[in-house]
């Protein structure tokens, strides 16, 4: 597992979700499971784009789906 990477989960119409990992990427990526259970479909890419929280944040944000 990468510490500090941050996770992309999209389907064939782009991306759902962004977000930081964190130092626990196991029990983040164990609950996004239970969410996004039953969902054809969905890819899930981890990417280690920044080493500081700061630089990550600015990044999902730019990355992350329009609200």
């Amino acid at each position: 597992a990468y510490e500090n990477a941050v996770l992309m989960v999209g389907d064939a119409n782009g991306a759902r979700a962004c977000l930081d990992l964190g130092p626990l990427p196991e029990a983040r990526l164990m609950e996004l499971r239970r969410l996004y259970a039953g969902e054809p479909g969905l890819e899930f890419q981890i990417h280690v784009l920044a080493e500081r929280q700061a630089e990550r944040r600015a990044l999902i944000a730019d990355l992350s789906p329009a609200a």
